[in-house]
C-alpha cells in the first residue's frame, strides 16, 4: 500500500499510519488476529476508517461490497469464536463474520493509535 508511510517498531499487526484529514490515524491488519498471518495488503486493497472510542483506525480490507444496516446471528454453539467475533451475516450472497473491533484491538495496538492521533502532521 504505497500511501501508507511505515513506522519503525511498530507492533505486527499494524502497517503503519496514513494522513486523513488533516491528521494522522494508524492502519492496522485484522487479518494477523483473524488468521495468523498477516495479509498481502497492495493496490487492491481498501481501507475502511472506523471509530475506536475517541479515535478513527483504518482497516486494511480485501473489498467492500456494501454497507447496510443489518442483524448478525451469533455464533454457533459447537464452534469456539474468538472474543472478537460478534457473529455472522449471511446476505444471501455469501457468509461475513461481524467483528468487534474494539475486541480486535490488542493493547499495544490501541496504544499505537492513541500516539498517530496525538502526532501533528509534518508542516
Amino acid at each position: 500500500m504505497p500511501w501508507v508511510t511505515s513506522i519503525a517498531e511498530t507492533p505486527p499487526d499494524v502497517h503503519g499510519v496514513v494522513n486523513y484529514r488533516g491528521g494522522y490515524i494508524a492502519v492496522v491488519d485484522p487479518a494477523l488476529r483473524l488468521t495468523g498471518a498477516r495479509s498481502e495488503a497492495g493496490l487492491d486493497s481498501y481501507l475502511v476508517i472506523v471509530s475506536l472510542d475517541h479515535d478513527q483506525v483504518a482497516l486494511v480490507v480485501d473489498g467492500v461490497e456494501d454497507l447496510s444496516r443489518a442483524s448478525c446471528a451469533p455464533p454457533p454453539r459447537d464452534a469456539a469464536p474468538p472474543a472478537f467475533v460478534l457473529g455472522h451475516l449471511d446476505d444471501g450472497h455469501g457468509l461475513a463474520t461481524v467483528l468487534d473491533v474494539e475486541s480486535l484491538m490488542r493493547p499495544e495496538v490501541r496504544a499505537f493509535v492513541a500516539r498517530a492521533r496525538d502526532s501533528a502532521p509534518p508542516a
